[in-house]
């Protein structure tokens, strides 16, 4: 420590510091590694304090008695008590105290019941200065009605008396003795504490004239009336006396300061890297006194630093269960709102002094909530049930709503206008709304905190950061289930509400329909009932006009759970509600009858007890509601506006969930009815009605078993049920439209449509072989084969170009067959007609293998690859399925057949040349046509593979611009 020492503040330090010294030349002089040095010695050493209090009675000059952190702080504390130290050397020692904290953090052997002790001792010398701090406290507890902070603390250690120690011409080092004192011999001692004193000689004169020039002023000052505009001003530091002036003075000066953050950092840091356990009672007892000195350095200290470390620690130290806190704590609120307001509130730079005052505020409401908890566990007082509303007048009436704060009246006014304005900040908003939360949580009131409330309700809609309106709406909810309101402010804030999700721009509106939900999810009952139509009716207006999907949803969602909170006669008036707009006849009530639609169906997805055992059949009533708006829609021609399609695609939807819900009876004639127009909606022009009556008729073609199947005549209950059955005709009906379906351009291809669409025609071809009569309405279909005609219409689908169609096709192909039973006469009547289409994208790889082209080659190669993969497998899985000589035999006719059609189409070809010279030359034309758009397509291709796809601008467009 001695070399340490010596290379930070002695010679070689000063050296070091000289302008005229050529630094470059000295390896030494670039720079120093003593801090370093001080870092891991103090990350290896034993942290062992306490050998300090077994070694009493023993001069501090004999330093191997101490524990080893001894050895390294004390010299660095005692320079720090140097009357003449500079700024540089302090500057110095704080950078050696801060890798200390460093070190000893990272130190295994530091423990909470050395560590705590240490910190304690540390830091109460420099509290305690020159005993004025004592006088200080009894002031404050006599105007506070509080205990002085000297009898609510135990120090471990106290200041002793200061002996000189000369240091030859380079100054002086304090020493000063560890002998641990009683109580009472403490008391007896401080009057007299001073052993030895030495004058200062600061500011001391040089010569005589400028003694008698510092005499004759201190004599003006002595003699001077302090009275008029002489007299001290009450504003600022001063108004609070001159004793409190000396005692902050003495704390806010950078040598006590700098031992002051030393104590503080070690403690926050050890804390921090979970080094002391808050639920051992040794740790909890010696962390009690700390609780008096952070808030003595809250109160009285201006440097940043320690206020910032004060509020930290007491933000560890709020969260233990400490006996001085419940003591401390309205003096700790007082002192944090006073810092707050001091340090310029919500609209100063000092941005973690104010989050760290909103935080402490915070775990202090959050702590007298638990006083209060146990205060009501020991004494019998009655349950306040969160959800009955009060007037604003009962509250001061009734003992038992009084509410306990941390704060008075008047502080808690300045706490809601600082909130007010500290709203709007984005830096620490986090902190800002815990304050507010916990401050609701104690169910405060006072005009200033409603219109707080009214601005929390605005910032939910209005705010751009999604935080701030979530912290917002979480808040305001809070506050509106739990607070006391009359039937007139509680109106108005419903209102305001639904208001809200009106507003400009879709997140606003998004966050105000969410808490639009939870008002719904959590308003009692009765009062649900009594407000319901404030929330019905904006919330259909939004589902139809709102422009934005999820808002659409999310209003969808809100009308659903309204819908599960609601009573039955509740349900009945939105139904009535519902059944009105409905039944609107003419082209403008088509938007009504849309809304109405969308509507029934969220009613049966949510409440599908309201269907079931109802007097009036309401289940068939909407049934017979739903087949006839059907029938006007598909009696149309193509839709031109989106309304039209909607209203179809929401009635499929709402019968969707009738019939998953099991709601009716499925061979009523309304239920076929309406079964006969989903059939026909299969083919409508848009795609999300295909795909909804493509769901609709796969699920309930699952649902169904193959025993009514097998004769018509069975009177057992599938063939009752089934429409497919008492509608003749109806499955070759649906496999057409779902041919239809399939048979679309690329560009049109849905992928959902295509797998629903697959998954349909392979149940209908088990359906076709097993039970063909039901295909047909005419008796004798003795020549006809169901099963034939919907392969070959697979196979022709395939003929015209597109890969995805004729993947669609293929894949259709393959499911048959293996849905197909084992028996090999099942699928071999339909082979050729099978080979034949798969066979065709083989023969267009084959034939254009073998055209020399190289643009071909080197484009087209791994894509006619990849279409002709998926036809080969499909072929093996045929092979399998019947037979390698059937499939062999098969394969070799329609091979020929290939073989002979284009040598047919070959033999037309020339002998038009000879006949039809004219369309030959067309035919010609058109085909050097297509070969020179395919190579300036293939061209762009390349381009925009290389990133060279845009053209450049030719001169004369330069000329024009």
């Amino acid at each position: 420590m001695d070399l340490v020492q010596q290379d930070l503040f002695g010679v070689a330090s000063e050296m070091k510091e000289v302008e005229y010294v050529e630094k470059r030349l000295v390896k030494e002089a670039m720079g120093s590694k003593s801090v370093d040095t001080l870092e891991i010695v103090c990350k290896h050493l034993l942290f062992h304090p306490s050998i300090a209090a077994e070694s009493s009675g023993k001069d501090f000059v004999n330093l191997p008695s101490l524990s080893a952190v001894h050895n390294i702080v004390i010299p660095l504390l005692e320079r720090l008590r140097l009357p003449d130290i500079s700024s540089a050397t302090i500057g110095k020692i704080r950078e050696c105290l801060t890798k200390i904290v460093v070190g000893l953090s990272q130190n295994p052997t530091v423990s909470a019941v050395e560590l705590m002790p240490f910190v304690h001792a540390t830091v109460a010398p420099f509290l305690l200065g020159s005993g004025l701090l004592s006088d200080y406290s009894e002031i404050n507890a006599c105007s506070d009605g509080e205990s002085s902070y000297a009898e609510d603390s135990d120090y471990d250690e106290t200041e002793e008396p200061i002996t000189v120690s000369g240091t030859g011409e380079r100054g002086m080092l304090l020493k000063h003795t560890n002998q641990t004192l009683s109580r009472e011999q403490l008391q007896k001692r401080r009057p007299t504490d001073v052993a030895q004193w030495h004058p200062s000689t600061l500011n001391t004169p040089v010569d005589s004239k400028s003694a008698r020039a510092l005499n004759a002023k201190q004599n003006r000052a002595m003699q001077q009336v302090l009275d008029g505009e002489n007299a001290p001003k009450l504003t600022g530091k001063a108004r609070h006396g001159l004793l409190e002036k000396i005692v902050a003075e003495n704390l806010n000066d950078p040598s006590k300061a700098c031992g002051v953050i030393f104590g503080l950092s070690l403690l926050h840091s050890c804390l921090k890297k979970s080094k002391v356990n808050s639920n051992d009672l040794q740790t909890l007892s010696m962390a009690d006194p700390f609780v008096p000195m952070l808030t003595h350095c809250i109160t009285t200290c201006e440097n940043n630093e320690i206020v910032l470390l004060s509020l930290k620690l007491l933000g560890h130290l709020l969260y233990w269960d400490l006996p001085s806190m419940k003591k401390y704590q309205r003096k700790l609120a007082s002192n944090v709102l006073k810092l707050l307001a001091l340090s310029g509130g919500v609209l100063s730079s000092k941005h973690e002094v104010t989050h760290g005052c909103f935080k402490a505020l915070t775990l202090l409401f959050d702590k007298q909530i638990l006083y209060d908890h146990r205060d009501s566990q020991e004494k019998t007082s009655e349950e306040v049930h969160l959800n009955e509303t009060i007037d604003l007048g009962d509250q001061t009436k009734n003992p038992t709503s009084v509410v306990k704060l941390p704060l008075n009246q008047e502080q808690m006014k300045v706490l809601v206008s600082m909130l007010l304005l500290s709203m709007t900040d984005t830096e620490h908003h986090n902190s800002t709304f815990s304050l507010i939360k916990a401050i609701v949580s104690r169910r405060f009131l006072s005009p200033e905190f409603y219109d707080l409330i009214e601005k929390l309700l605005e910032l939910s809609v209005q705010s751009l950061k999604a935080g701030v309106r979530q912290h917002s709406s979480s808040i305001f909810l809070k506050f509106l289930i739990t607070y006391p309101l009359d039937r007139k402010r509680l109106l108005q804030h419903l209102q305001q509400i639904v208001l809200n999700i009106k507003y400009e721009y879709e997140e606003g509106r998004l966050s105000a329909i969410k808490l639009l939900d939870s008002v719904v999810d959590k308003l009692p009952l009765p009062l649900l009932e009594q407000h319901g139509k404030i929330f019905f009716f904006p919330l259909v207006l939004q589902l139809v006009n709102d422009e934005s999907n999820s808002c659409r949803e999310a209003a969808a969602h809100v009308i659903t759970n309204l819908f599960k909170r609601s009573s039955m006669d509740q349900l009945q008036l939105y139904y009535d509600y519902m059944k009105r707009w409905f039944l609107e006849q003419g082209d403008a009530a088509s938007s009504l009858r849309r809304t109405s639609a969308q509507l029934f169906g969220l009613l049966v997805e949510s409440r599908a007890d309201f269907f079931v055992g109802r007097k009036n059949n309401v289940s068939s009533e909407l049934l017979e509601m739903i087949n006839t708006v059907l029938k006007q829609e598909i009696s149309k021609e193509e839709p031109v506006q989106p309304v039209q399609w909607e209203t179809s695609y929401f009635c499929l939807v709402c019968f969707e969930k009738i019939v998953k819900k099991s709601l009716a009876i499925l061979s009523s004639d309304s239920c076929v009815d309406v079964w006969v127009k989903t059939t026909e909606f299969l083919v409508y022009p848009h795609p999300w009605v295909k795909q909804v009556s493509s769901r609709i008729i796969f699920s309930y073609l699952q649902s169904l078993s193959t025993n009514g199947f097998d004769c018509v005549k069975e009177s057992s209950s599938t063939s009752q049920s089934s429409f497919t059955v008492r509608e003749k005709g109806s499955l070759f009906q649906i496999a057409k439209n779902i041919c239809v379906q399939l048979n679309c351009s690329d560009d049109q291809y849905n992928e959902s449509i295509a797998v629903l669409g697959i998954k349909i025609l392979t149940w209908i071809s088990q359906r076709m072989r097993d039970s063909p009569h039901l295909c047909y309405k005419e008796t004798d279909i003795s020549n006809k084969d169901p099963l034939f005609w919907l392969i070959t219409r697979l196979a022709n689908m395939s003929k015209e170009k597109g890969n995805l169609r004729r993947a669609t096709v293929f894949k259709c192909f393959a499911s048959i067959i293996c849905a197909e039973s084992s028996d090999e006469k099942g699928i071999t009547p339909y082979l050729e007609v099978m080979l034949e289409a798969l066979h065709r994208p083989i023969a267009e790889e084959e034939g254009a293998s073998a055209n020399n082209r190289s643009s071909l080659r080197s484009c087209n190669t791994s894509s006619l690859s990849e279409t002709t993969d998926l036809p080969k497998e499909v072929m093996n899985v045929l092979e399998e399925k019947c037979g390698t000589e059937a499939f062999l035999n098969a394969y070799a006719i329609v091979k020929l057949k290939a073989r002979e059609k284009k040598m047919a189409r070959k033999q037309m070809i020339m002998s038009e040349a000879i006949n039809d010279p004219k369309e030959a030359a067309k035919r010609k034309i058109q085909k050097q046509t297509k070969e020179k758009e395919r190579k300036k397509r293939k061209i762009e291709e390349r381009k925009a593979s290389r990133g060279l796809f845009t053209k450049k601008p030719r001169l004369e467009e330069y000329s024009r611009s």
